[in-house]
């Protein structure tokens, strides 16, 4: 068993490591109080309860972390200020793609794991239509309000309708399914040929158009059994072009521009 003294020392640089857990400027903040608290919590424990206490101190303090790393966390994103949120659009909507395409690669194994990663990766996808419609030119300021509400509502109506197909192919959502993809399409094809013209992704300009080709291109998506090859190979395309577009999106939003119009 430990000497009381390494405990203390290796409980120390355990939780210090921890502390990371908590996005950075909170850990600036308090990183160190809290580290200080803990530190004469060990202390304090070993003193009155001995060792095995410590054990006990470490359950509460480690779940309490999580938690409140969580917590802290989504108040970060929630009050992110609006010119970073633009800025990580585009790294979100490539982990959005990249989650997509673990869903594809899990169809084999039954419709629950896709169905699990739509639910993940719609908000991530939303995040990354907001970074394309902020990246565009405040010139094309109607049109593009136009495709990015047409882009958003298809994704959703879409997405939302797949998911009550899925539990119930016998459902008439099948239908809701196309109006949804033709939102998705028209809005998503007409802030790509924006892009594209006034090359506003710079060589990745091309990456909302591959998304729109990769829906389209076979034309029997929900016809066909997802998965099939054709029907594989249509999504995982799809998902790469979402990757590619993030790192357009995340080139993009490094360097200065003239401001889009806010919806």
């Amino acid at each position: 068993m430990l000497p009381s003294a390494k405990l203390m020392a290796l409980s120390n640089r355990i939780y210090c490591l921890l502390l990371h857990l908590y996005p950075t400027p909170f850990r600036r903040e308090y990183g160190r109080h809290m580290a200080q608290a803990f530190r004469d919590d060990v202390r304090d424990t070993l003193k009155e309860s001995g060792r095995l206490a410590v054990m006990d101190l470490w359950l509460i303090a480690f779940f309490d972390l999580l938690k409140t790393a969580v917590a802290e966390h989504f108040w970060e994103i929630f009050n992110m200020p609006f010119e970073k949120l633009t800025r990580w659009s585009g790294p979100v909507g490539a982990v959005g793609g990249l989650l997509y395409a673990l869903g594809v690669a899990s169809i084999i194994y039954g419709s629950a794991p896709f169905t699990i990663s739509l639910l993940v990766t719609v908000p991530l996808l939303g995040l990354g239509l907001f970074g394309l419609y902020k990246c565009l030119p405040a010139t094309e300021s109607r049109l593009n309000i136009f495709a990015f509400a047409a882009s958003v509502s298809g994704l959703l109506l879409s997405n939302i309708a797949f998911l009550v197909w899925l539990a119930n192919p016998r459902s008439n959502w099948d239908n809701m399914i196309f109006i949804g993809l033709g939102l998705w399409l028209m809005g998503f094809a007409g802030m790509g040929t924006i892009a594209l013209v006034n090359r506003r992704l710079g060589r990745l300009s091309f990456t909302p158009l591959l998304a729109v080709v990769a829906l389209t291109g076979g034309g029997s998506l929900y016809s066909t059994d997802p998965t099939s090859l054709i029907g594989v190979t249509l999504l995982t395309a799809y998902a790469a072009s979402w990757i590619l577009l993030g790192v357009a999106l995340w080139q993009a939003h490094r360097e200065p521009q003239e401001p889009g119009i806010l919806a």
